[in-house]
């Protein structure tokens, strides 16, 4: 019997997972110079994006008009007996939650009165679940743009995803609300091969970009664009 070698590797469910990161902090820069090109304000298709953030409300703690984020993170995989193999190559479908995170402070309106923050919230949340949606359901991501080149033909990592639900819930810290904070979990089912063999994914292209890690777990994509 063939002894097990060094597991040296990733599987598929967490390239899928640095994926959807780096697709969305990709877009959200491309986004916000496509708005300064169209004289826009680029701060509405702004985010932050993480991967595997345990406590994404820190930073509302002491900023109520803090950047909008989006925290991926891989929940489950399923492996349907009819589509799988007892060794080798297995048909997994597997759920990434991507948690939306929006708050805003209360601020004099010029017309009068004043906007509610609850109100502000609930707008700037449905406004980065708008972007979310619309970027990684995408044609262009129809695979998350991860293919593998054999004798230059491409093969896909990924069948198909989906987005399987959008939820919107109140974030609570010590089961008791967060003040002004408003949040969203889009659910999204991605169904591809889980193997054992190693193969070398080619990653996400994007012009002129890098992507980097903090120490956080966000994803910042150091990018260039010529919005002239």
């Amino acid at each position: 019997m063939t002894d097990i070698p060094l597991i040296d590797k990733q599987d598929n469910f967490e390239i899928v997972l640095a994926q959807i990161g780096a697709i969305l902090a990709t877009e959200t820069t491309s986004q916000q110079a496509l708005a300064t090109a169209a004289a826009k304000d680029p701060t509405l298709w702004e985010f932050d994006v993480y991967l595997d953030r345990y406590n994404p409300l820190e930073q509302f703690q002491d900023d109520a008009d803090a950047i909008p984020l989006v925290n991926i993170w891989y929940e489950n995989s399923n492996f349907p007996d009819s589509a799988t193999h007892s060794v080798g190559t297995q048909v997994s479908e597997s759920t990434y939650n991507l948690d939306i995170y929006a708050s805003a402070a209360s601020a004099d309106n010029p017309a009068g009165g004043y906007d509610r923050s609850d109100e502000t919230s609930t707008a700037n949340l449905h406004r980065i679940v708008r972007l979310v949606r619309n970027i990684i359901m995408h044609p262009k991501y129809q695979y998350l743009e991860l293919s593998i080149d054999r004798s230059s033909k491409k093969q896909n990592l990924v069948w198909r995803r989906w987005t399987e639900s959008i939820t919107v819930f109140q974030p609570q810290i010590n089961d008791r609300p967060v003040q002004g904070v408003i949040a969203a979990r889009l659910t999204l089912r991605v169904k591809f091969n889980e193997t054992l063999v190693a193969r070398e994914w080619e990653p996400l292209e994007a012009i002129y970009t890098t992507a980097k890690r903090a120490e956080d777990g966000k994803v910042i994509f150091e990018a260039q664009f010529d919005t002239t």
